[in-house]
């Protein structure tokens, strides 16, 4: 018995293969995994929230909007150089795909292969470096430990962040830091990230 309907979405690289009675389910393209469209919806609320935190903590740079729309989530942000840390940048985009492993890593199985497969933000940012792919996985290694301790650490706000966009499907920056000083975390700051956060985080 066939349990998921597949469907396409342009903006996920997903195929579609119609099938009657079946569950929706997404086939995502870069891992090969089938995963259940409320899964797939919810990776996109953590991945876009954790986009929109860390732009929102991070020092030298700022989340404007954060956006869950089905034909083209996506966070809006801006940079201030003068107040910029170098590699903030870098953990933003790095954000998303780490809080949709945290979410999906026992249920989806995925692996390092399968993070190096699924980078796309990883493309955004090797373009700004210019860097090729073995530039790129060195870089990925240096910085996955420092993503995943800013995920962690802010994990608690993406959570409330996810859950108001999944409510309003839009919110403005200011909406979004003030969810995220309502959540602040009470554990101790990584080493890693002292000195990268704004006052105030």
């Amino acid at each position: 018995m066939i349990d998921f309907v597949v469907r396409r979405d342009p903006n996920r690289d997903l195929e579609r293969a119609l099938i009657p009675g079946a569950k929706p389910a997404h086939l995502m393209k870069a891992t090969g995994k089938i995963v259940p469209d409320e899964l797939a919806r919810s990776l996109t609320l953590i991945h876009e929230s954790a986009h929109a935190v860390l732009a929102t903590v991070l020092r030298g740079s700022l989340c404007t909007r954060v956006s869950v729309n089905p034909r083209s989530p996506a966070t809006e942000t801006v940079s201030n150089a003068r107040d910029a840390v170098a590699g903030n940048e870098d953990l933003i985009d790095l954000a998303g795909l780490y809080a949709e492993i945290r979410v999906a890593e026992g249920e989806l199985g995925y692996s390092h292969q399968h993070i190096q497969n699924a980078m796309h933000d990883l493309e955004k940012a090797r373009a700004r470096l210019n860097a090729s792919e073995d530039e790129e996985r060195r870089w990925g290694d240096c910085y996955r430990p420092l993503a995943m301790a800013a995920i962690e650490h802010f994990w608690r706000a993406i959570e409330r962040v996810a859950n108001a966009l999944a409510d309003k499907a839009e919110l403005t920056g200011a909406e979004v830091e003030a969810l995220v000083k309502g959540e602040l975390p009470t554990t101790p700051l990584p080493d890693a990230l002292q000195g990268r956060l704004k006052p105030g985080f």
